[in-house]
Protein backbone atom coordinates (compact mmCIF):
# COMPACT_ATOMS: atom_id res chain seq x y z
CA UNK A 1 0.00 0.00 0.00
CA UNK A 2 1.43 3.33 -1.18
CA UNK A 3 2.33 6.17 1.57
CA UNK A 4 -1.03 8.22 0.67
CA UNK A 5 -3.28 5.23 0.81
CA UNK A 6 -2.04 4.83 4.18
CA UNK A 7 -2.14 7.99 5.06
CA UNK A 8 -5.59 8.05 4.44
CA UNK A 9 -6.94 5.19 6.05
CA UNK A 10 -5.01 6.11 8.80
CA UNK A 11 -7.08 9.48 8.58
CA UNK A 12 -10.63 7.74 8.64
CA UNK A 13 -9.44 5.49 11.64
CA UNK A 14 -8.66 9.14 13.43
CA UNK A 15 -11.76 10.41 12.42
CA UNK A 16 -13.65 7.12 13.71
CA UNK A 17 -12.18 7.92 17.44
CA UNK A 18 -12.55 10.68 19.61
CA UNK A 19 -10.01 12.78 20.24
CA UNK A 20 -9.35 16.54 20.88
CA UNK A 21 -11.43 19.23 18.40
CA UNK A 22 -9.57 22.37 16.57
CA UNK A 23 -9.72 25.81 17.98
CA UNK A 24 -13.06 26.40 15.79
CA UNK A 25 -14.27 22.62 17.25
CA UNK A 26 -13.40 20.50 13.97
CA UNK A 27 -11.10 18.45 12.86
CA UNK A 28 -8.73 20.34 10.01
CA UNK A 29 -10.00 19.55 6.46
CA UNK A 30 -9.74 20.48 3.75
CA UNK A 31 -13.43 21.80 2.03
CA UNK A 32 -13.20 23.63 -1.22
CA UNK A 33 -11.05 24.24 -3.93
CA UNK A 34 -10.78 26.45 -7.23
CA UNK A 35 -8.56 26.61 -10.12
CA UNK A 36 -7.28 30.63 -11.07
CA UNK A 37 -8.03 31.04 -15.08
CA UNK A 38 -5.41 33.19 -15.05
CA UNK A 39 -2.56 31.57 -13.95
CA UNK A 40 -3.61 28.22 -12.93
CA UNK A 41 -3.16 28.77 -9.21
CA UNK A 42 -5.10 26.61 -6.90
CA UNK A 43 -7.02 28.23 -3.53
CA UNK A 44 -8.03 25.58 -1.85
CA UNK A 45 -10.31 26.56 1.54
CA UNK A 46 -9.94 24.37 5.39
CA UNK A 47 -10.68 24.79 8.24
CA UNK A 48 -7.43 26.54 9.02
CA UNK A 49 -8.06 29.01 6.65
CA UNK A 50 -6.77 29.50 2.61
CA UNK A 51 -4.05 27.85 0.68
CA UNK A 52 -2.72 30.03 -2.32
CA UNK A 53 -0.74 26.91 -3.99
CA UNK A 54 1.11 28.39 -7.19
CA UNK A 55 2.55 25.99 -9.86
CA UNK A 56 6.27 25.83 -9.01
CA UNK A 57 5.77 28.21 -5.77
CA UNK A 58 6.16 27.75 -2.39
CA UNK A 59 2.33 27.03 -1.01
CA UNK A 60 0.98 30.29 1.18
CA UNK A 61 -1.31 29.87 4.40
CA UNK A 62 -4.30 33.08 4.62
CA UNK A 63 -5.07 32.59 8.07
CA UNK A 64 -8.63 33.56 9.00
CA UNK A 65 -8.43 36.35 10.71
CA UNK A 66 -6.24 38.14 8.02
CA UNK A 67 -9.77 37.64 5.79
CA UNK A 68 -11.88 39.20 7.79
CA UNK A 69 -13.78 35.91 9.50
CA UNK A 70 -13.44 33.30 12.31
CA UNK A 71 -15.38 30.81 14.32
CA UNK A 72 -17.06 27.67 12.31
CA UNK A 73 -18.29 29.91 9.42
CA UNK A 74 -16.94 28.33 6.17
CA UNK A 75 -17.33 31.32 3.33
CA UNK A 76 -17.77 30.30 -0.46
CA UNK A 77 -15.38 31.88 -2.82
CA UNK A 78 -14.37 32.38 -6.37
CA UNK A 79 -11.86 33.61 -8.51
CA UNK A 80 -12.19 35.83 -11.39
CA UNK A 81 -10.36 36.59 -14.82
CA UNK A 82 -7.91 37.67 -13.67
CA UNK A 83 -6.94 35.80 -10.43
CA UNK A 84 -8.63 38.39 -7.99
CA UNK A 85 -10.56 36.16 -5.26
CA UNK A 86 -14.15 37.20 -3.92
CA UNK A 87 -14.91 35.29 -0.65
CA UNK A 88 -18.72 35.43 0.63
CA UNK A 89 -18.82 36.46 4.44
CA UNK A 90 -21.60 36.74 6.94
CA UNK A 91 -20.94 40.10 6.74
CA UNK A 92 -19.98 41.36 3.19
CA UNK A 93 -17.83 40.23 0.21
CA UNK A 94 -14.34 40.53 -0.03
CA UNK A 95 -11.39 40.46 -2.53
CA UNK A 96 -8.22 39.44 -2.28
CA UNK A 97 -6.38 41.21 -5.45
CA UNK A 98 -4.44 38.94 -7.95
CA UNK A 99 -1.08 40.02 -6.56
CA UNK A 100 -1.86 39.20 -3.66
CA UNK A 101 -1.09 42.37 -1.62
CA UNK A 102 -4.18 43.38 -1.13
CA UNK A 103 -7.73 42.95 0.91
CA UNK A 104 -10.51 44.87 0.14
CA UNK A 105 -14.21 44.94 0.50
CA UNK A 106 -17.22 45.69 -1.64
CA UNK A 107 -19.20 48.56 -0.03
CA UNK A 108 -22.24 47.99 -1.90
CA UNK A 109 -22.14 44.73 0.30
CA UNK A 110 -21.09 46.01 3.84
CA UNK A 111 -22.82 44.12 6.34
CA UNK A 112 -24.87 41.85 4.24
CA UNK A 113 -24.89 38.22 4.33
CA UNK A 114 -23.20 36.66 1.36
CA UNK A 115 -24.11 32.96 1.43
CA UNK A 116 -22.75 31.40 -1.89
CA UNK A 117 -21.06 32.64 -4.99
CA UNK A 118 -20.08 30.89 -8.21
CA UNK A 119 -17.90 32.04 -11.46
CA UNK A 120 -17.99 31.28 -15.14
CA UNK A 121 -14.63 29.22 -16.12
CA UNK A 122 -13.18 32.06 -17.57
CA UNK A 123 -13.96 34.30 -14.56
CA UNK A 124 -15.85 36.96 -16.49
CA UNK A 125 -19.51 36.33 -15.03
CA UNK A 126 -19.74 36.38 -10.96
CA UNK A 127 -22.95 35.85 -9.14
CA UNK A 128 -23.43 35.47 -5.22
CA UNK A 129 -27.24 35.40 -3.48
CA UNK A 130 -27.54 37.25 0.16
CA UNK A 131 -29.70 36.78 2.40
CA UNK A 132 -31.12 39.25 4.89
CA UNK A 133 -30.49 37.98 8.30
CA UNK A 134 -33.05 36.62 10.57
CA UNK A 135 -33.46 38.74 13.19
CA UNK A 136 -37.39 38.50 14.07
CA UNK A 137 -40.57 36.24 13.67
CA UNK A 138 -42.39 39.58 11.68
CA UNK A 139 -39.36 40.99 9.80
CA UNK A 140 -39.71 39.83 5.95
CA UNK A 141 -36.60 37.68 5.00
CA UNK A 142 -35.49 38.66 1.76
CA UNK A 143 -32.65 37.19 -0.85
CA UNK A 144 -31.15 38.60 -3.51
CA UNK A 145 -28.85 37.55 -6.15
CA UNK A 146 -25.95 40.28 -7.47
CA UNK A 147 -24.03 39.95 -10.56
CA UNK A 148 -20.99 41.39 -12.61
CA UNK A 149 -20.47 40.20 -16.00
CA UNK A 150 -17.15 42.28 -16.29
CA UNK A 151 -15.06 40.13 -14.04
CA UNK A 152 -16.03 41.66 -10.74
CA UNK A 153 -15.28 46.00 -11.70
CA UNK A 154 -18.57 46.18 -11.32
CA UNK A 155 -21.99 44.61 -9.39
CA UNK A 156 -24.85 45.21 -8.96
CA UNK A 157 -28.43 43.23 -7.70
CA UNK A 158 -30.59 41.92 -10.65
CA UNK A 159 -34.62 42.62 -10.01
CA UNK A 160 -35.85 39.44 -8.66
CA UNK A 161 -36.35 39.86 -4.47
CA UNK A 162 -37.00 36.10 -3.43
CA UNK A 163 -39.04 36.55 -0.04
CA UNK A 164 -38.81 34.10 3.16
CA UNK A 165 -36.53 32.12 1.76
CA UNK A 166 -32.98 31.39 3.38
CA UNK A 167 -30.54 30.64 -0.21
CA UNK A 168 -27.92 28.00 0.11
CA UNK A 169 -26.31 27.95 -3.48
CA UNK A 170 -26.30 29.83 -6.59
CA UNK A 171 -24.95 28.34 -10.36
CA UNK A 172 -24.48 29.19 -13.71
CA UNK A 173 -24.81 27.19 -16.79
CA UNK A 174 -21.31 27.07 -18.23
CA UNK A 175 -22.84 26.87 -21.66
CA UNK A 176 -25.36 30.03 -21.03
CA UNK A 177 -24.37 32.97 -18.36
CA UNK A 178 -28.00 33.92 -18.49
CA UNK A 179 -29.66 30.35 -17.29
CA UNK A 180 -29.22 30.07 -13.13
CA UNK A 181 -29.78 27.79 -10.59
CA UNK A 182 -30.52 28.19 -6.65
CA UNK A 183 -31.56 26.44 -4.20
CA UNK A 184 -32.59 27.30 -0.73
CA UNK A 185 -34.84 26.48 2.41
CA UNK A 186 -38.15 28.16 3.63
CA UNK A 187 -37.67 30.64 6.24
CA UNK A 188 -40.33 30.07 8.02
CA UNK A 189 -41.21 26.24 7.82
CA UNK A 190 -39.71 23.16 6.79
CA UNK A 191 -39.10 22.72 3.17
CA UNK A 192 -37.02 23.62 0.61
CA UNK A 193 -36.86 25.70 -2.59
CA UNK A 194 -35.24 24.99 -5.86
CA UNK A 195 -35.47 27.91 -8.37
CA UNK A 196 -34.63 29.03 -12.04
CA UNK A 197 -33.82 31.83 -14.03
CA UNK A 198 -33.09 32.31 -17.73
CA UNK A 199 -32.84 35.85 -17.77
CA UNK A 200 -29.73 36.33 -15.62
CA UNK A 201 -31.40 36.68 -12.40
CA UNK A 202 -34.15 39.47 -13.44
CA UNK A 203 -37.37 36.90 -12.96
CA UNK A 204 -37.02 33.60 -11.01
CA UNK A 205 -39.38 30.92 -11.13
CA UNK A 206 -40.39 28.33 -7.80
CA UNK A 207 -40.10 25.05 -9.30
CA UNK A 208 -41.67 21.97 -7.16
CA UNK A 209 -39.32 18.67 -7.66
CA UNK A 210 -40.69 15.21 -6.50
CA UNK A 211 -37.79 15.16 -3.98
CA UNK A 212 -38.81 18.06 -2.13
CA UNK A 213 -41.24 16.24 0.02
CA UNK A 214 -37.83 13.85 1.34
CA UNK A 215 -35.22 16.72 1.53
CA UNK A 216 -33.56 18.30 4.22
CA UNK A 217 -31.92 20.18 2.59
CA UNK A 218 -30.82 20.86 -1.18
CA UNK A 219 -27.54 21.97 -3.43
CA UNK A 220 -26.68 22.61 -6.79
CA UNK A 221 -24.19 20.12 -7.49
CA UNK A 222 -23.02 21.17 -11.25
CA UNK A 223 -24.77 22.18 -14.61
CA UNK A 224 -23.33 20.19 -17.52
CA UNK A 225 -21.06 22.46 -19.46
CA UNK A 226 -22.76 21.18 -22.71
CA UNK A 227 -26.37 21.59 -21.81
CA UNK A 228 -28.22 24.61 -19.40
CA UNK A 229 -30.92 22.22 -19.34
CA UNK A 230 -29.22 19.04 -17.75
CA UNK A 231 -28.63 19.53 -13.76
CA UNK A 232 -27.49 17.95 -11.16
CA UNK A 233 -28.69 18.72 -7.13
CA UNK A 234 -27.11 17.00 -3.91
CA UNK A 235 -30.00 15.94 -1.65
CA UNK A 236 -29.49 15.59 2.40
CA UNK A 237 -32.45 13.07 3.08
CA UNK A 238 -34.73 13.48 6.11
CA UNK A 239 -34.36 10.21 7.93
CA UNK A 240 -37.97 9.58 7.68
CA UNK A 241 -37.03 9.42 4.09
CA UNK A 242 -33.29 6.94 4.84
CA UNK A 243 -34.72 4.63 6.40
CA UNK A 244 -33.92 6.56 10.26
CA UNK A 245 -30.49 6.93 8.97
CA UNK A 246 -28.72 10.25 9.45
CA UNK A 247 -26.50 12.33 6.40
CA UNK A 248 -27.77 10.06 3.94
CA UNK A 249 -27.16 11.81 0.46
CA UNK A 250 -28.81 11.11 -2.70
CA UNK A 251 -27.53 12.44 -6.15
CA UNK A 252 -30.25 13.74 -8.84
CA UNK A 253 -30.46 14.79 -11.94
CA UNK A 254 -32.97 16.74 -14.65
CA UNK A 255 -32.48 17.10 -18.23
CA UNK A 256 -34.97 19.64 -18.37
CA UNK A 257 -34.20 22.90 -16.23
CA UNK A 258 -35.84 21.33 -13.74
CA UNK A 259 -39.55 20.22 -14.43
CA UNK A 260 -38.56 16.76 -14.11
CA UNK A 261 -36.17 14.38 -12.07
CA UNK A 262 -34.46 11.04 -11.36
CA UNK A 263 -32.52 9.71 -8.79
CA UNK A 264 -29.09 8.75 -10.15
CA UNK A 265 -26.94 7.63 -7.13
CA UNK A 266 -27.48 7.29 -3.27
CA UNK A 267 -24.48 7.65 -0.58
CA UNK A 268 -24.67 6.32 3.00
CA UNK A 269 -23.07 9.53 3.94
CA UNK A 270 -22.63 13.19 3.54
CA UNK A 271 -21.98 13.46 -0.51
CA UNK A 272 -18.93 15.93 -0.15
CA UNK A 273 -17.39 16.02 -3.56
CA UNK A 274 -19.17 16.34 -7.02
CA UNK A 275 -17.41 17.48 -10.52
CA UNK A 276 -18.33 17.56 -13.86
CA UNK A 277 -16.19 16.93 -16.97
CA UNK A 278 -15.70 19.39 -19.95
CA UNK A 279 -17.90 16.41 -22.10
CA UNK A 280 -20.61 16.90 -19.94
CA UNK A 281 -21.17 13.07 -19.40
CA UNK A 282 -18.34 11.79 -17.35
CA UNK A 283 -18.96 12.88 -13.39
CA UNK A 284 -17.52 12.17 -10.40
CA UNK A 285 -19.46 11.86 -7.04
CA UNK A 286 -18.43 10.95 -3.43
CA UNK A 287 -17.86 11.77 0.24
CA UNK A 288 -15.71 10.75 3.39
CA UNK A 289 -17.74 7.30 4.22
CA UNK A 290 -15.40 4.58 3.30
CA UNK A 291 -18.58 2.74 2.35
CA UNK A 292 -18.87 5.83 -0.82
CA UNK A 293 -15.78 6.90 -1.46
CA UNK A 294 -14.91 8.31 -4.94
CA UNK A 295 -17.01 6.80 -7.45
CA UNK A 296 -17.36 7.72 -11.35
CA UNK A 297 -19.75 7.52 -14.13
CA UNK A 298 -19.26 8.02 -18.03
CA UNK A 299 -22.66 8.44 -18.77
CA UNK A 300 -24.24 11.39 -16.87
CA UNK A 301 -25.03 8.82 -14.40
CA UNK A 302 -26.99 6.05 -15.17
CA UNK A 303 -24.32 4.02 -14.69
CA UNK A 304 -21.03 3.95 -11.80
CA UNK A 305 -17.62 2.51 -10.77
CA UNK A 306 -15.54 2.85 -7.68
CA UNK A 307 -12.30 4.41 -7.70
CA UNK A 308 -9.35 5.26 -4.85
CA UNK A 309 -11.34 5.09 -1.99
CA UNK A 310 -10.30 8.36 -0.84
CA UNK A 311 -12.18 10.68 1.96
CA UNK A 312 -13.28 13.15 0.06
CA UNK A 313 -14.04 16.42 1.33
CA UNK A 314 -14.44 18.47 -2.34
CA UNK A 315 -14.01 17.28 -6.30
CA UNK A 316 -13.27 19.87 -9.06
CA UNK A 317 -12.78 19.15 -12.96
CA UNK A 318 -10.42 22.42 -14.28
CA UNK A 319 -8.09 22.65 -16.72
CA UNK A 320 -8.19 18.93 -18.01
CA UNK A 321 -7.55 17.90 -14.14
CA UNK A 322 -9.40 16.17 -11.41
CA UNK A 323 -8.94 17.79 -7.97
CA UNK A 324 -9.73 16.59 -4.90
CA UNK A 325 -9.61 17.93 -1.13
CA UNK A 326 -9.48 15.50 1.25
CA UNK A 327 -9.70 14.74 4.90
CA UNK A 328 -6.27 16.09 7.02
CA UNK A 329 -7.20 14.83 10.78
CA UNK A 330 -4.10 14.56 12.74
CA UNK A 331 -1.94 13.10 9.77
CA UNK A 332 -2.42 15.26 7.17
CA UNK A 333 -0.61 13.68 4.50
CA UNK A 334 -2.48 15.30 1.92
CA UNK A 335 -4.83 18.09 2.14
CA UNK A 336 -4.90 18.59 -1.86
CA UNK A 337 -4.68 15.64 -4.70
CA UNK A 338 -4.60 15.76 -8.90
CA UNK A 339 -5.22 12.86 -10.92
CA UNK A 340 -4.76 13.51 -14.48
CA UNK A 341 -5.96 9.92 -15.82
CA UNK A 342 -9.56 10.48 -14.77
CA UNK A 343 -9.73 9.98 -11.04
CA UNK A 344 -7.68 6.61 -11.83
CA UNK A 345 -4.90 7.58 -9.25
CA UNK A 346 -4.05 11.05 -7.52
CA UNK A 347 -0.91 12.71 -6.57
CA UNK A 348 -0.46 15.05 -3.60
CA UNK A 349 -0.15 18.62 -4.48
CA UNK A 350 -0.21 20.13 -1.41
CA UNK A 351 0.99 18.36 2.73
CA UNK A 352 -0.21 21.62 4.83
CA UNK A 353 2.76 20.80 6.89
CA UNK A 354 4.68 23.07 4.31
CA UNK A 355 2.80 25.85 4.15
CA UNK A 356 4.23 29.68 4.87
CA UNK A 357 2.06 32.51 6.36
CA UNK A 358 1.21 34.89 3.80
CA UNK A 359 -1.14 35.22 0.33
CA UNK A 360 2.25 34.93 -1.65
CA UNK A 361 2.96 39.04 -2.49
CA UNK A 362 5.64 39.82 -3.57
CA UNK A 363 5.23 43.45 -4.60
CA UNK A 364 4.29 45.27 -1.19
CA UNK A 365 3.14 44.34 2.12
CA UNK A 366 1.73 40.96 2.41
CA UNK A 367 -1.57 41.31 4.10
CA UNK A 368 -1.66 37.24 5.66
CA UNK A 369 1.71 38.26 7.23
CA UNK A 370 -0.05 38.66 10.60
CA UNK A 371 -0.61 34.66 10.01
CA UNK A 372 2.95 34.04 11.25
CA UNK A 373 2.01 34.32 14.81
CA UNK A 374 -0.19 31.87 14.86
CA UNK A 375 1.81 29.28 12.29
CA UNK A 376 3.25 27.80 15.68
CA UNK A 377 0.07 26.62 16.89
CA UNK A 378 -1.52 25.50 13.93
CA UNK A 379 1.07 23.54 12.76
CA UNK A 380 0.72 21.70 16.37
CA UNK A 381 -2.98 21.43 15.40
CA UNK A 382 -2.48 19.89 12.38
CA UNK A 383 0.14 17.69 13.88
CA UNK A 384 3.20 18.66 12.00
CA UNK A 385 5.95 16.39 12.92
CA UNK A 386 8.80 17.92 10.62
CA UNK A 387 9.91 21.74 9.21
CA UNK A 388 8.35 22.61 5.95
CA UNK A 389 9.79 21.55 2.89
CA UNK A 390 9.40 22.25 -0.78
CA UNK A 391 6.13 20.37 -2.36
CA UNK A 392 6.72 17.11 -4.48
CA UNK A 393 7.83 13.60 -3.68
CA UNK A 394 4.93 12.10 -2.46
CA UNK A 395 3.71 8.50 -3.53
CA UNK A 396 0.74 8.39 -5.55
CA UNK A 397 -2.60 6.61 -4.89
CA UNK A 398 -4.30 4.26 -7.45
CA UNK A 399 -7.39 2.61 -8.44
CA UNK A 400 -7.76 -0.66 -6.73
CA UNK A 401 -7.55 -3.87 -8.83
CA UNK A 402 -11.34 -4.63 -8.65
CA UNK A 403 -14.33 -2.12 -8.42
CA UNK A 404 -16.83 -2.68 -5.70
Amino acid sequence: MTRLLTALVATLAVLATPSPSSANGRFPNAQHVWRSPSDGTMVLRATWGFAFVRPAATPRWACEDALGYGGEFDPPFVIDARGGVWLGLYDGLVRVSPDRCGITRLPALQGENVADLDASPDGRHLVLVENTLFTSATRSVVARLWRSDDGGDTWGPTAAVIRDALLDTVEMSRSDPQRVYMTGREARSAGVRFLRSDDGGAQFRGLEPDWSADAESAFIAGVAPDDPDRVFVRVVLRPAAAGGALDVSALYRSDDGGERWRRVRTFSGPMAGFALHDDGRTVWAGGPDPLDGLQRSRDGGETWESLPRLPLRCLRWAGGALYACLDAARSPEAALARSDDLGESFSPMLDPCDLRPGTGCTAGTDPAAVCASLLSSTRAFLGCPRAPRDAGGIATCRRPATSA
